[in-house]
């Protein structure tokens, strides 16, 4: 809230713990409205920044921006959430110039369009391929996938339905290569797409896996083993022993893995190895020896992670049968907590050394970062919580019988008005380079503050999640802090001093990686010449990876992917793990890149990621997208249309050439004059590939104001190498 100092208001906000900046001014205020396409306001489902449009700094976040001076321009951005972000198009960002009073930014939501994707599945030599399986992966808004799935028939023919948004169709098939289609808004025609997907067998030099997964089992149970379906979230290493050599340019669609090119020949020795990204199983590594045809199979046992099973946890007291388990790596940093009434059973582990906590649950105690601050918060082990040491071991449930918990000592953490302290944020799911904000507030009892002194707030903000330096403010002003970072971890610690009995502090983050991340408070203070540190709170942060776009299929050895991230960024992209060029963002955190592929083969697969450097975020990395490149693969490449018009000078006329490139498309759409005494438009169509053969029936279809569309039929000119019409 904005306060006039020395106000009422300002005392209220004190008394209350209420994040709180002071009016300084008497500027104009500036809110945001935003509806629908039928006009009706939408109050919530998306997060709203505000930033000066002549320097792009962050002016403040929330629904309303206060004390803007008449005259100042600001720049209005909404980031729709993933619900909202699921039906209407993200919308452009909105400069507004205050006036002498209050007013309001406009932003009006246009929903996408439902189109229909319908084809076949044919192989190279046009048999159909029976119920091949689907999948439309469409990423709306650059943030939010969303999956279709769905099956062909026995002809081989499909449909199915999406949002008028870029779209990657996936086709699969047993015996072939995935196919991977492009659906990109060009394509459609009259809220169609056709799709006639050809897919390659498998060539014979291969080698076969077949995947067995075998749950932790107690020892002395027989464990159980499933049979693999996929290899999502396993990531494969291939190394030839008899020619010592790492092997890079392999493709691996499950089952089959092919070395391709002269990686390995008859009789080679090849050791395979797998890690799982999820960290949840483990397998030793597989030789394969190859045949005469450089061909082999192999059974591969991957084991999941040992657990920790707690039976018979009982409590000393028994109104308060919960408990609250807690489980530390060998460093003392906390890998998993949870709630435990009689039983509790963890998450798959990795091998090693574990301290086990149980404790009695309080409302008082929302979690812990280290197993350290049980002793700084004055909890004694045997009196306070039980605590034991474990070993994990793959594959292996270790199972804990007879546990008691003692009777916490809840006064220890009384020092705080419970209501009045806690640590929070009003963000849910989120994505990498977007700021977040995190709150926390206090109050010590009022029996206990005169006796206390030296209050410091501490922020344990874990890797993954950066602070932004200058964003803290300590009771609504701008405050000094000390950050101390932990190079081997990679979390920040944030110190606060507050030197008083009660206050609220504010800061933002910028999350550089996926996964949810959990940040702890803690606030501690003098009482006479004893240290006394109490649990403000804990929060925790679901973000997802940073998006890149990338074709799904190309015919070009040259290809370019987008993304956008946090401001200030400079962008290394990556394929198949080798560095292939760097940029910078621009001033909304958008990039692109243009870069040659790495190795194509006649018909290669193509793992694309970006590496996103900050200097005030630290590193970001996004998520992996795929490109399939295939030499003979068509695709538009650019519209030419020409027209006569004059310009905005004199009536002369005088010819437009404006260009539609779809490999390197701009960021704004093309604009062009028009002249109703020259009302003829040319068009210049050309296609990727060397050869027009296979290529036919191309027209270009034009849509005007009132929505008409017209058809332009292109006849082939062998002297320019174009279609035109």
């Amino acid at each position: 809230m904005y306060v006039v100092p020395g106000s009422t208001a300002e005392q209220y906000a004190i008394d209350h713990g209420i994040s709180y900046e002071n009016l300084t001014n008497t500027g104009s205020a500036v809110s945001v409205k935003v509806t629908d396409p039928n006009g009706e306001t939408i109050v919530n489902g998306y997060s709203v920044s505000w930033y000066a449009s002549d320097s792009d700094t962050l002016l403040g976040t929330g629904k309303k921006l206060r004390n803007v001076q008449a005259g100042t321009q600001v720049v209005c951005r909404v980031i729709l959430n993933e619900e909202l972000g699921s039906l209407y198009i993200q919308p452009d960002d909105v400069t507004y110039t205050a006036g002498s009073t209050d007013g309001t930014a406009e932003i009006a939501l246009r929903a996408f369009e439902t189109i229909t994707v319908r084809g076949t599945v044919k192989d190279a030599e046009g048999a159909a391929i029976p119920n091949a399986a689907l999948e439309l992966k469409q990423t709306l808004n650059g943030m939010y996938d969303k999956t279709v799935e769905a099956q062909a028939d026995e002809a081989g023919a499909f449909t199915l339905d999406a949002k008028k948004a870029r779209a990657a169709l996936t086709v699969s098939a047993e015996g072939y290569y995935d196919g991977a289609y492009a659906v990109s808004e060009s394509s459609i025609q009259e809220g169609t797409a056709v799709v006639n997907a050809v897919l390659e067998k498998i060539p014979a030099d291969k080698i076969t896996l077949t995947l067995g997964r075998q749950t932790a089992a107690v020892p002395g149970e027989e464990p159980e083993i499933t049979v693999q379906t996929n290899a999502n979230g396993l990531v494969l290493s291939v190394y030839n022993e008899t020619k010592q050599k790492s092997v890079k340019d392999f493709r691996f669609q499950y089952p089959y893995l092919n070395l391709g090119g002269d990686a390995a020949a008859a009789g080679d020795r090849i050791r395979l190895s797998l890690q799982d990204e999820n960290k949840v199983l483990t397998a030793e590594d597989v030789t394969v020896t190859l045949d005469e045809n450089r061909c082999g199979s192999a059974e591969w046992l991957l084991v999941e992670n040992g657990k920790l099973r707690l039976d018979g946890i009982t409590a000393s007291d028994a109104e308060n049968s919960r408990s609250t388990v807690m489980i530390f790596d060998a460093s003392g940093r906390i890998m998993e907590s949870g709630t435990a009434a009689g039983s509790y059973a963890s998450k798959p582990l990795s091998a090693g050394d574990y301290t086990l906590v149980l404790i009695e649950k309080t409302a008082l105690l929302q979690g812990l970062d280290s197993f350290g601050r049980l002793a700084e918060l004055g909890l004694a082990e045997g009196t306070d919580f039980v605590r034991q040491n474990v070993t994990i071991n793959n594959g292996v449930i270790t199972v804990l019988e007879n546990v008691t918990v003692p009777d916490l000592d809840e006064t220890k953490l009384y020092y705080t008005v419970d209501n009045a302290t806690r640590f929070w944020t009003a963000a849910g799911k989120v994505t990498t380079g977007q700021y977040v904000t995190l709150r926390a507030t206090y109050e010590i009892d009022r029996q206990k503050a005169a006796q206390t002194s030296g209050e410091t707030l501490t922020f344990e903000i874990p890797d993954g999640l950066t602070f932004v330096q200058g964003s803290l403010t300590s009771d609504g002003r701008a405050a000094a802090c000390t950050v101390q970072e932990d190079d081997e971890t990679g979390s920040t610690q944030v110190t606060v001093r507050m030197n008083t009995g009660k206050g609220t502090v504010r800061f933002y983050v910028v999350p550089t990686s996926s996964g949810v991340k959990k940040a702890h408070a803690y606030l501690s203070f003098k009482k006479g010449t004893e240290d006394v540190m109490q649990p403000v709170g804990a929060v925790s942060v679901g973000v997802e990876a940073a998006s890149i776009s990338v074709p799904s299929r190309t015919g070009f050895k040259k290809v370019t992917v987008s993304g956008k991230t946090a401001r200030g960024s400079e962008v290394t992209v990556y394929d198949n793990g080798q560095a292939v060029g760097t940029t910078e963002t621009n001033k909304n955190g958008t990039w692109s890149l243009e870069f040659d592929l790495v190795r194509p083969l006649k018909y290669s697969y193509h793992e694309i990621y970006a590496q996103v450097e900050n200097s005030e975020y630290g590193d970001i990395e996004t998520e992996k997208a795929g490109i399939l490149y295939n030499a003979n693969f068509v695709q538009v490449s650019k519209v030419t249309m020409i027209n006569t018009a004059h310009p905005s000078s004199n009536l002369r006329p005088t010819e437009y050439r404006t260009v539609f490139d779809f490999l390197h498309p701009e960021s704004t759409v093309p604009t062009y004059n028009y002249w109703p005494s020259y009302p003829t438009f040319t068009f210049l169509v050309e296609f990727t590939g060397e050869s027009v053969e296979g290529i036919s029936n191309v027209r270009v279809i034009t849509t005007n104001a009132a929505g008409d569309r017209t058809a332009v039929t292109c006849t082939y000119d062998e002297a320019g190498g174009v279609w035109v019409g």
